[in-house]
C-alpha cells in the first residue's frame, strides 16, 4: 500500500448525542455512533483489511486524550468502510467540544471536530443552551428546565401506567450538596388518594401537609405561622354566609396592649368574640380587654350541670356517695361530715352527682380550698332522703334526719331555723329514695 493514505467524504451519525422522544415499549439509544469513511491510498480506494485506531481529543492539535483508543480491523468495500464506535458515556461533557482522530496503520490521517447531529440540540421544542439549560417550549431557557407554552403550560408526571402497582406514586424529591433526600412532593394513598408535601431531617420524616380530595388539608405535625418580624398573622376562613379570622396581632407596645393579642374575630359584624392579650392570663369572650382571668361580656349558659357546688374535705377516707347529705365538722375546721342528727343548724349541703346530675360550676383555690368532695351549695341537686317524719310532697321543706347522710320533711318550725338544706321538687311516699331538693339554706 503507499502513501499518502486518506479519508474523504466523512459522515459521523452520533446516536448518544441526539435526544428523541420514544415509546416506553422503544430500545432506548446506547452510547455508541457509526463512523463511516472512505479510505484511499495515492489516490486509490483501499480493499485490503487494514487496522484503524481511533481517538477522541479535547483539541484540534494537541490537547488531552478522552477515554480509551478503539482499535479496529476493518475492511474497505471499494475504500468504503464503517464502524461503531463506542468510547462511553463519560466522554460527553456538557459543553466540551471534541475532535475524532484516526489513524491507519500508524499513520495519523489528522483529526475531526465532532459535530452535534440535527435533532441534538432542539429535538421537537427541546432546546439546550451553552449553560446546560433546558427548555421545552422556549429556545431560550432561563433555568435548569424552562417550561413555556403560548397557552398553559402543564407539567405531568404519570406513575404506574401499566397499573401492575398501586403502591408506585408520581413524586419529585429535593436535596442539596448531594445529602439525603430533604423535602418531597407526591401522591399517595394514605388518605384515599393524596396530595402531600413532606419534609425530612437527616434520618427520618418530620411532618406531612395531605391535601385529601374532598378538599381537607391535614397536617400531621405543628405548624408555625408567621416569620416573627410582621406584626399582625392570622388564617382566614370564609363561606357563603360571612367569613372569620384567628390570628395574632403584636403591635401593641407592652404586654397585654389593646393591639397585642390573640382573637377570633367574626368579618361579618366587625367584633371580637374572643381575645388573649399577650402576657395577660386572660381570656375575653365579647371584649377586647378582659378585666378578669375570664371576663365574659354577655350572658353565660351552661349545659352540662345544674348545681353549683365547693370542694371540701372529710375527716375520713370513708368513700361518700353521691346525694348524701352533709353537715359541719366541728372537730375539724373546714371539712365536713355526715349528718346524724334531725333538724341540725350546721347543715352545708348535698354531694353532688346523684342520679346523672353534674355539677355545672365548681368554685374553690387551688392549694387553699380545694377539696375533692363536690358538694352542693345552690341549684339542683337529688339527696337521699327518708320518710321517717312523715311522706315528702313537692314544697316541702327538707332537713337532716337521725338517718345518716338522708334528709327529711321538717315540720318543727321552730328547730327548723338554720337546718333547712331547700325545698323538695319531687315526693317521697314512704321508707328511702331520692328526692330531688332546690337547694337553697335557711
Amino acid at each position: 500500500m503507499q502513501s499518502p493514505r486518506s479519508i474523504r467524504n466523512l459522515i459521523a451519525a452520533v446516536g448518544a448525542a441526539a435526544c428523541v422522544m420514544a415509546s416506553p415499549a422503544a430500545a432506548q439509544p446506547g452510547t455508541s455512533f457509526t463512523y463511516q469513511g472512505v479510505l484511499t491510498s495515492a489516490g486509490t480506494n483501499v480493499d485490503t483489511a487494514v487496522m484503524v485506531d481511533f481517538k477522541l481529543f479535547d483539541a484540534d492539535v494537541a490537547g488531552a486524550q478522552v477515554g480509551s483508543t478503539i482499535s479496529s480491523m476493518v475492511t474497505p468495500v471499494d475504500g468504503v468502510f464503517s464502524e461503531s464506535l463506542d468510547f462511553g458515556v463519560n466522554a460527553y461533557v456538557p459543553n466540551q467540544a471534541l475532535w475524532l482522530e484516526i489513524t491507519v496503520e500508524g499513520d495519523v490521517l489528522g483529526r475531526q471536530k465532532l459535530e452535534a447531529a440535527p435533532f441534538a440540540l432542539n429535538t421537537r421544542g427541546i432546546d439546550v443552551n451553552s449553560s446546560g439549560d433546558v427548555g421545552i417550549g422556549t429556545a431560550n431557557p432561563s433555568d435548569k428546565l424552562h417550561l413555556a407554552d403560548t397557552g398553559p403550560a402543564i407539567f405531568r408526571l404519570e406513575a404506574d401506567t401499566d397499573n401492575a402497582n398501586e403502591t408506585d406514586h408520581a413524586r419529585i424529591d429535593m436535596s442539596q450538596d448531594g445529602g439525603n433526600v430533604t423535602a418531597s412532593v407526591g401522591f399517595e394513598d394514605e388518605f384515599q388518594n393524596d396530595f402531600y408535601i413532606r419534609t425530612f431531617d437527616t434520618s427520618s420524616q418530620t411532618a406531612d401537609i395531605f391535601m385529601v380530595p374532598e378538599g381537607e388539608v391535614i397536617i400531621k405535625s405543628g405548624m408555625a405561622l408567621g416569620d416573627g418580624v410582621t406584626a399582625e398573622q392570622d388564617i382566614d376562613f370564609f363561606s357563603a354566609n360571612g367569613g372569620w379570622q384567628l390570628g395574632s396581632n403584636d403591635s401593641g407596645s407592652s404586654v397585654g396592649a389593646d393591639n397585642n393579642h390573640f382573637y377570633l374575630y367574626d368579618n361579618s359584624s366587625q367584633s371580637y368574640v374572643m381575645s388573649a392579650p399577650k402576657g395577660s392570663g386572660r381570656i375575653g369572650i365579647g371584649t377586647r380587654s378582659p378585666a378578669t382571668t375570664l371576663d365574659v361580656n354577655g350572658a353565660v349558659t351552661i349545659r352540662g350541670g345544674a348545681d353549683i357546688v365547693e370542694g371540701f374535705e372529710t375527716a375520713t377516707s370513708d368513700v361518700v356517695e353521691p346525694g348524701t347529705l352533709m353537715v359541719i365538722d366541728p372537730a375539724n375546721p373546714g371539712k365536713l361530715m355526715l349528718s346524724t342528727q334531725a333538724y341540725d343548724a350546721k347543715v352545708a349541703g348535698v354531694v353532688s352527682g346523684a342520679n346523672g346530675v353534674n355539677p355545672g360550676i365548681k368554685l374553690g383555690q387551688d392549694g387553699t380550698m380545694d377539696g375533692d368532695l363536690p358538694v352542693a351549695m345552690t341549684g339542683r341537686v337529688y339527696v337521699k332522703c327518708s320518710a321517717e317524719n312523715g311522706p315528702v310532697m313537692p314544697g316541702d321543706r327538707l332537713t337532716t334526719s337521725s338517718i345518716p347522710g338522708h334528709a327529711m320533711k321538717a315540720t318543727d318550725s321552730d328547730r327548723s331555723d338554720g337546718a333547712v338544706i331547700g325545698k323538695a321538687m319531687t315526693s317521697l311516699d314512704s321508707e328511702t329514695g331520692m328526692v330531688l331538693v332546690l337547694v337553697n339554706l335557711q
